[in-house]
């Protein structure tokens, strides 16, 4: 079952309208200790090295001040083309992006493009059934029953 915790997150709060003033966005965040590690993402295109870099340098203090430390590791990275959702903030990050997700009412793999997010619900359009080769143009899923789900890269689509 995915969390829907990260819009609540103190850390996230402080830290996402910094991030949107560069353009990117962020995906998810853990604190552990003195320990942050920190994904990120652009709307558009892809996150480069210096993306990081500049996250990093805009970031590294506010931490550091938030956690009333200077012993703090922090990594900033990009989320991977394989990457298994942890909230369903992700849904609406990733939307237009392929996806594979688990529904755990239908006891059912399905693959498709992330479309609309509501408040309950994700909709997967041009879907597949894994399981069944059932295929479709639209399927609205509730969160409460997506169990699990990534982003779903296909070299294909490169070019």
């Amino acid at each position: 079952m995915l969390n829907n915790a990260i819009r609540e997150n103190r850390y996230f709060k402080e830290l996402e309208p910094l991030v949107e003033d560069l353009g990117l966005r962020i995906v998810g965040l853990g604190v552990h200790g003195t320990d942050v590690t920190l994904t990120i993402k652009k709307a558009e295109g892809e996150v480069s090295v210096d993306d990081c870099a500049d996250v990093y340098n805009l970031v590294f203090p506010w931490l550091s001040l938030m956690l009333n430390t200077r012993d703090l590791q922090l990594e900033v990275s990009t989320p991977g083309i394989q990457r298994v959702f942890k909230d369903i903030y992700e849904f609406e990050l990733f939307c237009g992006s392929r996806c594979r997700l688990y529904d755990s009412a239908k006891s059912a793999t399905f693959s498709g493009t992330i479309g609309p997010c509501s408040e309950n619900s994700v909709v997967l359009l041009s879907w597949k059934n894994e399981d069944s080769a059932e295929t479709g143009e639209r399927l609205e899923i509730p969160f409460e029953n997506v169990y699990k789900a990534k982003l779903d890269y296909k070299w294909e689509d490169v070019g």
